[in-house]
């Protein structure tokens, strides 16, 4: 087995058989720095789900296994990246919905919200989970406006089922276009400004 932690060959202590038993032991010698293991490598193919059960079970073999490391705070800046490359588009979205609902378009719009919904919801929690996870990193990383986002959305949500069930598709236009837009606004700014207080930290 080969092993290469961020560039630098290492030579292993006692032989692991498994990829979890090596993972096991770099664990623990991340958190003795304060860094956690972010990718890894077998042969070259990366290994987006390391911790499976259906990886760690892997023997090391004659493998050679390439391990990058990033503190937390690097870890939160590219998930508010992503999180923030994913929200910039749904408020144009929000907007091509709205339109439709408008023209009564309703088959394509309908479908296209099936697909939208989901997909918001999956923003807000991962927004939240951001937050969360920044302010136990920096205290000065609690921000109301995401924080409000949740039950924000929530609530349009909830107004613009009971539109969509009495067939109300003005009220369900004003809620994507004003209300769920608005309130991607605020989680972005949010976000924004989350990312600002853990660059700082980084720098």
């Amino acid at each position: 087995m080969k092993l290469v932690v961020d560039g630098i060959d290492r030579i292993p202590g006692t032989p692991a058989r498994t990829w979890g038993e090596l993972l096991a032991r770099l664990d623990d010698e991340c958190e003795k720095r304060g860094v956690v293991i972010s990718d890894v490598s077998f042969d070259g193919q990366p290994q987006d789900a390391f911790r499976t059960a259906a990886v760690v079970t892997r023997q090391t073999g004659k493998m050679r296994i390439d391990v990058k490391t990033s503190t937390q705070t690097d870890l939160l800046l590219t998930a508010i990246d992503e999180a923030i490359g994913a929200a910039e588009p749904m408020c144009p979205v929000a907007a091509h919905l709205a339109a439709a609902f408008r023209a009564h378009d309703l088959a394509r719009a309908n479908q296209d919200l099936a697909v939208f919904a989901p997909n918001l919801g999956a923003l807000v929690q991962l927004a939240s989970n951001i937050t969360a996870l920044a302010t136990r990193v920096d205290e000065r990383a609690q921000h109301s406006a995401v924080d409000a986002v949740p039950a924000e959305i929530g609530k349009h949500v909830e107004v613009l089922i009971g539109a969509q069930s009495t067939g109300d598709w003005i009220t369900v236009a004003d809620v994507l276009e004003y209300d769920i837009t608005s309130a991607l606004g605020s989680c972005i700014e949010g976000l924004r400004a989350v990312r600002a207080v853990l660059a700082d930290r980084a720098a």
